[in-house]
């Protein structure tokens, strides 16, 4: 029987979050990467750490789990980003992907924007080298990987709005209106810190931009399915299958640099005033 609180919030378990996730269709073995946002399920038992055992325990041993831990800022070659620590730089994605990072086990990709943690039996093999990638989610990341293993996008109660996938193919289809020209990051690793230069994400607006409106296009096309655990709808996507259709309407109407001309001056008047208003 359902329970819920005195304001009408439904009380949610770790139990029906799994079966939530078998619902979905979320497999023994399975690669996922899950955004998620704890209040959309209403009150849960045991928090943050419910949601991240119930992930867990969806996968089985053989499967991997993956969270954004991402640090993204206004960030360039002329304003690099600060020295980023994979065991101390905070990310700024929420309360689940927070915990899940700081857990005994998990792993870090070594990126100052768009790091990855992970859980599981292929963690190492995802993850290894974010450093070295052309760009933050493209094919050579820990992004594009999971899409290639067959894995799956988790969107709980967050919406499409907030996968971060669909910037691999982007960076994929047009790295040069994507991305910044290599910049100067500061990474410390386990043998000290060092400097790699990296191309970050610039102000762009693309085919898939509008990445809300992609929920129903993804559904159109068999790539993504849904339930509901307490007030929250659990969305699974097929990764590569988002990467591909991506692709295809990336290629079919590429971006105008004039357009992305227009969206940078919006994006730096609108940072000049922000950061004149901190300063007053």
């Amino acid at each position: 029987m359902s329970r819920s609180l005195p304001d009408g919030r439904p009380v949610v378990t770790q139990a029906m979050i799994e079966s939530g996730l078998r619902e979905v269709g979320l497999d023994a073995g399975a690669v996922v990467v899950a955004h998620s946002a704890l209040r959309s399920f209403g009150w849960v038992e045991e928090g943050e750490d419910a949601v991240i055992d119930a992930l867990i325990a969806g996968v089985g041993p053989m499967g991997t789990v993956c969270m954004p831990a991402l640090s993204y800022g206004d960030y360039g070659p002329r304003r690099p980003p600060p020295p980023f620590d994979p065991r101390a730089t905070p990310g700024i994605v929420g309360r689940i992907p927070e915990r899940f990072r700081g857990r005994p086990g998990v792993r870090r990709s070594l990126h100052p924007t768009h790091s990855l943690a992970a859980f599981g039996a292929r963690a190492e093999e995802l993850l290894k080298g974010h450093e070295r990638s052309p760009t933050p989610c493209g094919p050579d990341s820990p992004w594009g990987r999971i899409a290639r293993a067959g894995g799956h996008v988790l969107m709980l109660g967050v919406g499409t709005f907030y996968c971060t996938m669909f910037h691999g193919p982007e960076e994929e289809a047009e790295p040069d209106a994507r991305c910044t020209p290599p910049t100067p990051c500061r990474v410390v690793t386990e043998a000290g810190e060092r400097t790699v230069y990296l191309r970050l994400h610039q102000s762009y607006e693309g085919a898939v931009s509008d990445r809300a409106a992609m929920e129903g296009v993804l559904e159109a096309e068999g790539l993504l399915r849904r339930t509901r655990v307490g007030n929250s709808t659990l969305l699974l996507i097929d990764a590569q299958g988002l990467w591909d259709l991506s692709l295809r309407l990336l290629r079919a109407r590429p971006a105008r640099a004039v357009d992305n001309l227009w969206v940078k001056v919006r994006h730096d008047f609108r940072r000049i005033v922000s950061d004149l208003r901190r300063a007053l």
